[in-house]
């Protein structure tokens, strides 16, 4: 094996958030259990394999999963405790590697051990290591893969779900994808696929006789990454994640009904973005980046960002950041379900004298800011507001909670 062989180990927990409730209630573990909020137009976000043999599908209809699987428990998700667990995680990855990192959604784990050979063994042997700490501090079974890239041990797991094993040996990337069926291959969109099906390839061997260009006119300009997936190329790194990093915060407000009015939607927005500056302030902190994610009552989901150079602080800065993100992602003619507001890159803003008039105006914004936070201190949330959330607050309720 080369010395600059990369072997990459991915854990996944799957149906972490079943595994955490059925931990927490022993009972619950002789019969179905769905994960969803306590709303009433809220999807499955979890469910445990007797309801999903059952029919029960996440981004399904809280209702019609209830239709479909009767006697299964609903329980709402536990956000900060999966937060807590992936940390814990990532501390315990730290013993083996310094890099690692967490994958998209929650309960996934990616370390590169090419650089742990030497101390602690074959990478098969660390990679059975990893999981006996994970099963060990967590409780749960995580899959887990290894592979020479990110790409190729995340397709892996999805063959060996809930808890089971693969190893694909470097070199033979390109035969252990070809007969996969397509939709296993992760960052492919629907669309994508839709597109490709209409010619009737279905697997990554079919896909792989089409050229680049030919890639470029079904898929645009996502043509060279394509092309390079379908060969199992993946040279992302996993970068080292500072698990003493500040966590981020969300916030989430429904719609009932389900709406597109703008005005609706803009309130809501707004709503949130007070809620958010509020509790940075209250931590002394600010954020450099608003993520704004758009659920549809059909049950696509988008997510856009916005980020600045500074630190946003004041509820003008991040209202701005946070409207830029919805108008990059609000395109369709759906209606919206809900909407949430992330905030993330967490920092104590400089506090330095300003030189110019412009800045004064920035000034005037934060201390604004913060006397509204003392009136909603002292008289609730509803004490002050703007008078563009007055004509719409019967027309959302809120849901919060933060990571």
């Amino acid at each position: 094996m080369h010395s600059d062989q990369r072997e990459i180990v991915y854990i996944n927990f799957v149906h972490l958030g079943v595994g955490l409730q059925r931990l927490r209630e022993p009972d619950l573990r002789s019969r179905p259990l769905i994960i969803a909020p306590a709303t009433a137009r809220s999807l499955v976000l979890d469910m445990s394999p007797e309801a999903r043999r059952a029919g029960v599908r996440r981004g399904m209809r809280l209702a019609v999963a209830r239709s479909r699987c009767p006697e299964a428990a609903v329980r709402p998700p536990q956000r900060q405790e999966y937060q807590k667990l992936v940390n814990r995680c990532l501390r315990a990855g730290l013993a083996f590697t310094p890099l690692v990192a967490p994958g998209r959604g929650t309960g996934h784990l990616y370390l590169d051990i090419s650089g742990s050979r030497r101390l602690l063994g074959p990478a098969v042997d660390v990679a059975r290591k990893v999981r006996q700490e994970m099963v060990r501090i967590t409780g749960l079974r995580p899959a887990w893969t290894l592979a020479a890239s990110r790409l190729v041990a995340r397709t892996a797991s999805r063959l060996v779900k809930p808890d089971g094993t693969y190893v694909v040996v470097p070199g033979t990337e390109a035969a252990f994808l070809a007969p996969l069926p397509l939709s296993l291959l992760p960052g492919i969109t629907p669309q994508e696929l839709a597109r490709l099906r209409e010619l009737n390839i279905r697997t990554v061997a079919q896909a792989r006789q089409l050229s680049r260009q030919d890639l470029a006119l079904l898929c645009g300009s996502r043509a060279p990454l394509l092309h390079r997936m379908l060969r199992g190329i993946d040279p992302r790194p996993v970068h080292p994640c500072p698990v003493s990093a500040p966590p981020g915060l969300e916030y989430r407000c429904s719609f009932s009904p389900d709406t597109n009015h703008e005005q609706t939607v803009i309130a809501g927005l707004h709503s949130l973005v007070l809620q958010a500056g509020h509790r940075l302030r209250a931590r002394g902190l600010g954020c450099r980046r608003v993520a704004v994610r758009l659920v549809y009552c059909d049950g696509v989901e988008v997510v856009r960002q916005a980020a600045i150079q500074g630190v946003a602080t004041d509820n003008q800065s991040i209202k701005r950041l946070a409207v830029t993100a919805l108008y990059r992602g609000w395109h369709r003619r759906v209606r919206l379900q809900s909407l949430s507001l992330s905030c993330s890159r967490l920092l104590a803003p400089a506090v330095q004298l300003s030189l110019f008039a412009c800045n004064e105006k920035a000034g005037k914004n934060i201390e604004i800011s913060r006397a509204v936070d003392v009136i909603r201190e002292r008289f609730g949330a509803l004490g002050i507001r703007p008078a563009s959330l007055l004509p719409a607050q019967q027309r959302y309720e809120i849901d919060t909670s933060r990571r």
